[in-house]
């Protein structure tokens, strides 16, 4: 089962793909970040889509089974998030980055270096650089984690 998160923003976004075979072994299958320099406009829409949509091909032969998307603010890239996954058939669900931080990081107050944590240190998935880059990547894992548990996974 491949379930992908999606930690979505204007600077730069993080997509990725974990994959649990219903033991205790989660894998990571991709990871993406997404620059998008904080403009606002049809062509960075355009690029973002384009970089959403490859990173929802499948991968390795697996289909994705699932994916969350953090709620934010930015309506606009969380559209072009729905929309890939909606044209897809990819089913999703969305979150606040409250219910990651509860369910990943043990209490709604978690921080964002507490989710890289548990990342690295229960699931042994690493983004060298990414925490000193504004942890995109780590609290799309962290995302993906929770769409995994609502799959069925123990956290």
């Amino acid at each position: 089962m491949i379930v992908v998160g999606f930690d979505l923003s204007h600077t730069r976004a993080g997509v990725v793909g974990l994959h649990w075979n219903e033991s205790k072994f989660v894998e990571l299958v991709f990871s993406k970040v997404i620059s998008l320099g904080g403009m606002k406009s049809v062509k960075v829409y355009g690029r973002a889509l384009d970089a959403l949509w490859a990173s929802t091909v499948k991968v390795s032969g697996k289909e994705i089974d699932s994916a969350v998307i953090e709620r934010i603010p930015q309506g606009e890239l969380m559209g072009c998030a729905r929309g890939v996954l909606e044209k897809r058939n990819i089913p999703y669900i969305l979150i606040s980055s409250t219910q990651t931080k509860k369910l990943v990081g043990g209490s709604g107050k978690a921080s964002k270096a507490d989710i890289a944590k548990v990342v690295r240190e229960r699931f042994g998935i690493e983004f060298p650089g990414d925490e000193g880059l504004g942890s995109d990547l780590y609290d799309a894992a962290g995302h993906a984690l929770v769409g995994l548990n609502k799959k069925g996974m123990p956290l």
